[in-house]
C-alpha cells in the first residue's frame, strides 16, 4: 500500500493540472532497507530511511501518510499530531474502536486533517448511484446488502501474515474488507444504528503459527433512517478475487454494483410503464463522477488504482482549502464503531446498538 498512495501521489498533478497545489514526495520509510531505497528511487523520494520516527521529525514533511501494519497506526498518528502534520492512513484506522477513536480525536484536537483511504466510495458508479439516492430518483432506500468476498486466505496452506493475528493487526475480515463495506452502506443509505452480527475462523493455524481473528462476518444491519441491510465480509472464500457487490432498493427503483466490474452499473428507475420497467444496464463515461478526469470516452474503464488517486487529491485538496475531507478519521472512527459492534454482538448473541456497545432487549 505504500507503493499504491505513492503512485497515487505523483498522479494527482497530472489528472488536476488545475489544482492550486502540487505534492512533493519527501521521505519515504520502509523497515526493510533495500524496500525503502527501491521504493525512494521507484517514486522519487528524495530520502530515505528505516525508522518512521525519521519521517516525523523532518521539518519538510507536511503531512504524514501511514501504510504500515495496522498496529503502528497509533503510534505512528499520534505522533505526527503532536508535531502538528497532517495524517492520512489505511483502513482500518485503528485495531479497535477505541483505538480509532482516540486517533480521530487526537488529530481533530490538534487542529489538523485526516484522510482514510476508502477509495471505493470514489468509484464513479458508486458516485452515481449516491446522486440517484440523494436526488430521490430511488425513492426512499428500504433495504441495502452488500458482500465483500475475497480468497487471498482461504486455503491452510497459505503463508501466516500479520493480517492473522490480533495483537497486530486488530479485525481480521472485518476491519480489512469489512470497512470498505460498512463506509459504503453508510455512504448510500445512512448511519448504521444497531445489528445483530456473527463472526467465524475457518482456518485455526498457518504455518504452525495460530490464526487469532476472524475469517468471516456477517449482520442483519437496522440504518437510523429505518431502512435495513445485511452485511457478509470473508477473506477465506474459495473463487472470488475481489467481489465486493453491493445493492440497494427503495420504493422507486434499486441498483446493483460489482467491483469486479467496477465500470459499469445495473439501474431500475419506476417508469410508470409497468411492462417496460426494468434494471439497465449502465456503462460510466465522462457524464459520470470523476470518470473525465481519467478517460476520454465512455467505456474504457478506471482501475483500482484510479480510485486511490481521487482519494489523496480529496485529501490534499482539504489540507490546501482548511476543509475535512468526507473520509477523515471522524468517519472512520464510525466505522470502526460499527465493525465494534458487530464484533460485540458476536459475543452477546443479541441486537447491539453502535456507539454503545449497549444489548437492547430483543435477542437473537
Amino acid at each position: 500500500m505504500g507503493n499504491e498512495h505513492s503512485q497515487a501521489y505523483r498522479r494527482v498533478s497530472e489528472t488536476w493540472p488545475d489544482a492550486d497545489f502540487e505534492p512533493v514526495l519527501v521521505h519515504v520509510v520502509d523497515n526493510v532497507p533495500s524496500v525503502a531505497e527501491t521504493t525512494a528511487r521507484r517514486w522519487r523520494y528524495a530520502r530515505w530511511s528505516t525508522d518512521w520516527r525519521s519521517v516525523i521529525d523532518d521539518p519538510e514533511v507536511e503531512v504524514v501518510d501511514i501504510t504500515g501494519p495496522n498496529g503502528l497506526h497509533r503510534e505512528v498518528a499520534l505522533a505526527a499530531a503532536a508535531a502538528g502534520k497532517h495524517v492520512g492512513c489505511e483502513k482500518p484506522l485503528g485495531r479497535s474502536a477505541a483505538e480509532a477513536a482516540e486517533i480521530a480525536a487526537a488529530v481533530a484536537g490538534a487542529g489538523l486533517q485526516s484522510n482514510c483511504n476508502f477509495q471505493y466510495r470514489h468509484n464513479p458508479a458508486v458516485q452515481y448511484v449516491r446522486q440517484l439516492v440523494s436526488g430521490g430518483n430511488l425513492g426512499e432506500i428500504t433495504h441495502v446488502r452488500a458482500v465483500f468476498l475475497t480468497d487471498y486466505g482461504w486455503s491452510p496452506e497459505g503463508p501466516f501474515a500479520w493480517r492473522f493475528d490480533a495483537q497486530t493487526a486488530g479485525w481480521g475480515a472485518l476491519g480489512d474488507i469489512g470497512s470498505h463495506t460498512i463506509d459504503l452502506l453508510e455512504l448510500l443509505a445512512g448511519p448504521v444504528h444497531e445489528v445483530v452480527g456473527s463472526t467465524a475462523s475457518f482456518v485455526a493455524e498457518r504455518e504452525h503459527q495460530p490464526v487469532t481473528n476472524e475469517d468471516y462476518a456477517s449482520a442483519v444491519l437496522r440504518f437510523v433512517s429505518g431502512a435495513l441491510g445485511t452485511f457478509e465480509v470473508s477473506r477465506a472464500s474459495a473463487g472470488p478475487k475481489d467481489a465486493f457487490r453491493v445493492a440497494g432498493h427503495g420504493t422507486r427503483g434499486a441498483f446493483e454494483w460489482d467491483s469486479e466490474r467496477m465500470n459499469e452499473l445495473q439501474v431500475f428507475e419506476m417508469s410508470g410503464d409497468e411492462a417496460a420497467d426494468g434494471y439497465r444496464r449502465l456503462v460510466m463515461g465522462p457524464s459520470h463522477p470523476w470518470y473525465g478526469r481519467f478517460c476520454p470516452g465512455a467505456g474504457s474503464g478506471l482501475a483500482w488504482h484510479d480510485m486511490t488517486v481521487i482519494s489523496m487529491y480529496l485529501f490534499l485538496r482539504g489540507i490546501a482549502g482548511g476543509e475535512p475531507t468526507e473520509t477523515d478519521f471522524q468517519r472512520a472512527s464510525q466505522v470502526a464503531a460499527v465493525l465494534s459492534a458487530i464484533q460485540s454482538s458476536h459475543t452477546t448473541r443479541a441486537w447491539t446498538t453502535v456507539g454503545t456497545s449497549t444489548v437492547s432487549t430483543r435477542t437473537m
